[in-house]
């Protein structure tokens, strides 16, 4: 079975938020699990559909200046996708890696992973991706492979790499995000491949 991980950073909480990075991964879950997995990464440009600014909130947008700055100044060895592209861009990309579209609605439908998916980015992507790519309703989450009797809240993705054993801090970047999502996933199905690292 393949599923593609998938990371966002946002502006902020509310939906209303600007997306400023999308980050994808696909794990064919029959093969070793290398740096060659195929990846998807683009920071997210404001297009006239939203009057060409970005919204957020302050908290969030504090903890991506770095991001901002490479949308600000085009930093070159980046790739950039006007919002309003995302979509055609994405589906195009699952294309030219073996994800058929449906002849009837025109979507690809994809199973998803990743922490918070279900429960955050498919609110900043679903209507967005309406009519390109449709997200399959069952989601693998990584928490709930790391989740533990005795823990009071769910883990976050630092305690999930953590029991992994996985190292490392969490990037706050929608690509390496997308990568340690696969780990997780794969560790917490209990795969220990050598070339996991």
């Amino acid at each position: 079975m393949r599923y593609v991980c998938i990371d966002i950073e946002t502006g902020g909480l509310s939906r209303y938020c600007s997306i400023l990075e999308f980050g994808a991964v696909i794990d064919d879950l029959s093969k070793p699990f290398d740096g060659n997995a195929p990846k998807f990464h683009t920071y997210v440009v404001p297009d006239e559909g939203n009057t060409g600014q970005i919204s957020g909130e302050p908290y969030a947008l504090a903890l991506h200046t770095k991001i901002l700055s490479r949308i600000a100044n085009r930093e070159k060895g980046w790739d950039y996708t006007k919002w309003c592209h995302l979509p055609r861009a994405f589906k195009d990309w699952l294309m030219v890696n073996g994800f058929k579209e449906d002849p009837d609605t025109e979507e690809v439908k994809i199973t998803v992973g990743g922490k918070n998916f279900a429960m955050f980015d498919r609110d900043f992507l679903e209507s967005l991706f309406a009519g390109n790519v449709k997200f399959g309703h069952r989601v693998l989450d990584p928490v709930m492979l790391h989740l533990r009797p005795d823990d009071e809240k769910m883990p976050d993705t630092k305690k999930c790499m953590e029991r992994a054993g996985l190292g490392g801090e969490v990037a706050h970047t929608a690509i390496e995000d997308a990568v340690v999502g696969c780990k997780l996933i794969r560790r917490g199905l209990g795969w220990h491949l050598e070339d996991l690292r």
